[in-house]
């Protein structure tokens, strides 16, 4: 590895906004998140075109493919399930764009409540 690359990589640790390309919507939605049969309510936040944050932490294995169906707008995605932290997982959509329907279509509704 070259001294650019690590000096590179370096700058992404210690700023990791960096390396995002698509724009976080800090939403919460309730969700119920399908693998293999199994089936469990949970919240997405921090939601980008690609991908969200799913809490609580999914009991399925990382590398995954899931299905993500939000109740209130009766939608369905597609989505690999990354990671997992202590305290959430991370998904990304199969589709890109699919995070910013939802995330345009919770802060709707959070427009129409106030």
């Amino acid at each position: 590895m070259g001294l650019l690359e690590k000096l590179s990589g370096l700058v992404n640790r210690l700023n990791p906004i960096n390396r995002r390309r698509f724009q976080r919507y800090d939403v919460a939605a309730p969700v119920l998140i399908r693998f293999q049969g199994t089936q469990i309510e949970a919240e997405i936040h921090d939601i980008s075109a690609t991908g969200a944050r799913v809490v609580p932490t999914l009991p399925f294995p990382a590398g995954g493919m899931v299905t993500v169906y939000h109740p209130l707008s009766d939608m369905t995605y597609e989505a690999n399930l990354l990671r997992h932290n202590d305290d959430d997982s991370r998904i990304q959509f199969t589709t890109n764009g699919d995070g910013t329907v939802i995330s345009l279509w919770m802060r709707g509704l959070e427009h129409k409540d106030q």
